[in-house]
């Protein structure tokens, strides 16, 4: 009770220091199976990916948040020795991913009925879901010692498939059983309120729900966002990049500073969602967000939230206490 469960035990949350909420040491959504992580991958983590995350530690960044679901994790002995290299207090999450749109870009598993759900999803029932995840947090990820601190769950749509519908419900019943908070992946547009409603009706606490990828919504929809806000959720934004278009994100800073100053700054946290993975079909650094690894969030991010007039108390607040306060387990 009032502690964060990492990859190495449970500790208190005031040993993260910042945190980032939403990121991804390995992510196999190509090959979407559990079994024995490729060595080649491994060497990859150890000479590319833990400098990086040691690095983190210089920022005063002692917190880390991997959303990988079930079943596109490495093995969990992989998270152990990346926290035991770096120092890193690394939070592993149990859950499920969405069902990919009839039209998804990304080629990975076409052709596949419900790809990119857990085969299991369309068998099971959501009691027998949950009990997978809460199976994990029990007696450990595959057996060993290393438990789930989060519970990851995603949608694609403002309509949830019937598979998705059934994770997002025993995503709450998991969370009532562990005391874990739950971060999803928000897809489209009417996708958050989706999710929450979800959520809440199969009696899911709304304030240990993080909201994530919804750094466009801040912006584009903050009517929806303050109403969401109001009960309970917390938004996650992600994706942070700064080699795009300035407007954008001057945007987003202004729209931060509006939620701090109507009272809603604890319901924001940061994330920048790098990956090591193979949504192109080779296993790589990021394909999806610039380098370098992890530290982009202080060696680019937040200097431009700086530079565009974001306070430092905001900076502290989405990295440091706010995590503090949802992560540990209830």
């Amino acid at each position: 009770m009032g502690q964060v469960m990492t990859v190495s035990g449970p500790i208190a949350p005031e040993r993260l220091g910042a945190v980032l909420m939403h990121e991804h040491i390995y992510s196999d959504i190509a090959g979407m199976q559990e079994g024995p992580t490729p060595p080649e991958r491994v060497e990859l983590l150890r000479a590319y990916c833990a400098p990086f995350l040691k690095r983190l530690n210089e920022y005063g960044c002692h917190g880390f948040v991997d959303c990988t679901p079930i079943p596109m994790r490495a093995e969990p002995w992989v998270y152990q020795e990346m926290a035991a290299r770096s120092g890193l207090n690394i939070v592993m999450s149990t859950g499920f991913y969405r069902e990919a749109a009839a039209d998804e870009a990304r080629p990975c598993g076409a052709g596949i009925a419900n790809r990119w759900l857990d085969p299991r999803i369309m068998e099971y029932d959501a009691d027998a879901i949950a009990d997978i995840m809460v199976g994990e947090f029990e007696e450990g990820i595959h057996g060993s010692q290393v438990k789930p601190g989060i519970i990851k769950l995603a949608s694609t749509s403002s309509e949830l498939t019937p598979g998705e519908v059934k994770t997002f419900q025993a995503g709450a019943k998991a969370q009532q059983q562990t005391g874990l908070a739950i971060t999803t992946h928000v897809q489209g547009l009417g996708t958050a309120e989706a999710q929450l409603n979800t959520l809440e009706a199969a009696g899911a606490d709304a304030s240990r729900v993080i909201l994530g990828h919804t750094a466009w919504h801040v912006v584009e929809i903050p009517w929806v966002v303050r109403s969401l806000m109001e009960r309970g959720a917390m938004f996650l934004l992600t994706n942070l990049r700064t080699d795009g278009p300035a407007q954008p994100m001057a945007r987003l800073v202004t729209e931060i500073r509006r939620l701090f100053d109507d009272g809603f700054g604890d319901h924001l946290a940061l994330g920048l969602d790098w990956a090591f993975e193979n949504e192109q079909g080779v296993f790589i650094p990021c394909s999806f967000m610039p380098p370098p690894p992890y530290i982009y969030m202080f060696t680019h991010t937040l200097p431009r939230f700086r530079e565009l007039g974001l306070e430092e108390e905001a900076l502290e607040r989405m990295l440091v206490h706010n995590p503090a306060r949802v992560l540990p387990m209830r």
